[in-house]
């Protein structure tokens, strides 16, 4: 993962000012408090509820996704929980054990993976209901474990959350956000899937997985981008990920 690596070695180049702002980024990540689509700094507490929407204190059921509602009739909003079981929080935690060497980052890397784990069984409840958000969710574990693995493959966390990585990459897999008219959701999914492709590439289904994603991702630039260079989405946001998205895939 080219851009893990890259954001690797800036660890080693930081000042004592950018070491700073990033450890205090990680305090609060390992404090529980999020600022998350416009929620303010909030505290969620010691045991983080993943299916709530803490701003409107909705919490989706651990129903299964064929059958979970995704809106209701008031001001909730199921990308609360999505974007929180994203885990986009959880890499500066590992570059904060990397900063530091200091276990207890390490060790709340396993205690909230272990938690989600546990309180989130495959096709079940809110965060299995889009599959682009499952893509995120592994691409962002497999970038934490690539920065921690030497220390992470001794904990007893680790062989579990590569069992569950696998089952996100099955998922995946047979949950795409393929259309005629697609976007950026079936983008990710093939993006996602590389980056788990390579924990397993040895086996037959990573390689599998590995050559479908690749191809896809060729094939998605031609149906995607425009003769102007432009995303067919129309929108500048979307552009921006849709070209990150080419990028750090290829």
């Amino acid at each position: 993962m080219p851009t893990v690596a890259a954001f690797e070695r800036d660890l080693a180049s930081m000042t004592e000012h950018e070491r700073a702002e990033l450890l205090a980024v990680a305090r609060r990540v390992a404090s529980h408090e999020f600022d998350l689509l416009g929620s303010g700094p909030t505290a969620l507490g010691p045991s983080i509820d993943w299916a709530l929407d803490f701003k409107s204190g909705r919490r989706w059921p651990l129903e299964h996704i064929s059958r979970l509602p995704m809106v209701f009739p008031d001001h909730s909003d199921i990308k609360v929980p999505w974007e929180l079981s994203r885990f986009q929080h959880l890499p500066v935690l590992a570059a904060a054990y990397r900063l530091t060497d200091d276990r207890s980052w390490l060790d709340e890397i396993g205690a909230q993976l272990s938690d989600w784990i546990a309180k989130n069984p495959v096709e079940f409840g809110p965060n299995w209901a889009c599959t682009m958000d499952v893509a995120i969710r592994a691409a962002n574990w497999v970038a934490t474990l690539a920065l921690v693995a030497d220390a992470a493959s001794a904990e007893s966390w680790f062989e579990p959350t590569v069992g569950s990585l696998l089952l996100h990459g099955r998922f995946v897999r047979t949950h795409l956000e393929w259309a005629p008219a697609r976007g950026n959701h079936y983008l990710s999914d093939v993006v996602g899937l590389l980056c788990v492709a390579a924990l397993f590439g040895e086996g037959r289904e990573g390689r599998s997985w590995a050559e479908w994603a690749a191809a896809e991702l060729v094939a998605e630039m031609h149906h995607q981008v425009r003769d102007d260079g432009c995303d067919h989405e129309a929108s500048i946001p979307y552009h921006r990920l849709v070209t990150e998205l080419f990028v750090c895939g290829l």
